[in-house]
């Protein structure tokens, strides 16, 4: 899902975050229970808690969003779990980058020996992107050094916590590919 610079937080978070679908639903739950005693200004709070949360959050992983928001590495990432050779086109309408930053970013990609451009089997005009052997390494170190990282975490955390913060990530995730399904329902 691509959206330009000039988006408002509230228009991109609205379309991200299905704020319509979200409101509908949150009000048939509210209006299913018989109340769970908790007023307005509680939810209230609690919602501005969860905000602040996450921009503490936000705040904190900032630089890593960076490094990620530079192109070269989510292109990387992308071509790295679409083994498949890829058009330019496609991932540009997949990481949401505009056609003449992925052709930067492949030429760099390529240069390095991390990604190689193939001419397409069954069009000779179109080109591929594929990730090379050198590029698909890369992506496995940083994943390992990831996953260390993500398990100090859950060390610190507790396995109680750490299971409990992974099955609200899912369960949020989840939600989200749902109303993603049902916004592309709609569309059709």
């Amino acid at each position: 899902m691509r959206h330009s610079n000039t988006s408002s937080v509230k228009s991109v978070a609205s379309r991200v975050l299905h704020a319509e679908a979200l409101a509908g639903m949150a009000g048939q739950i509210r209006a299913s229970e018989d109340g769970d005693g908790r007023s307005d200004a509680e939810r209230q709070e609690d919602a501005e808690s969860y905000l602040a949360a996450v921009g503490d959050l936000y705040r904190l992983v900032t630089p890593l969003l960076r490094a990620f928001s530079q192109g070269s590495i989510t292109v990387l990432l992308y071509l790295d779990t679409h083994r498949h050779d890829t058009s330019a086109v496609r991932i540009s309408e997949e990481v949401g980058l505009t056609r003449p930053r992925i052709t930067q970013i492949v030429d760099s990609l390529e240069e390095m020996g991390l990604a190689k451009r193939v001419k397409d089997p069954s069009d000779a005009r179109k080109i591929r992107v594929s990730v090379t052997r050198k590029g698909h390494k890369v992506v496995s170190g940083m994943r390992t050094d990831l996953l260390a990282i993500v398990k100090d975490f859950q060390t610190v955390l507790g396995e109680d916590d750490s299971r409990e913060l992974t099955r609200l990530l899912r369960k949020v995730a989840a939600l989200l590919h749902e109303l993603d399904g049902d916004e592309g329902a709609e569309e059709d």
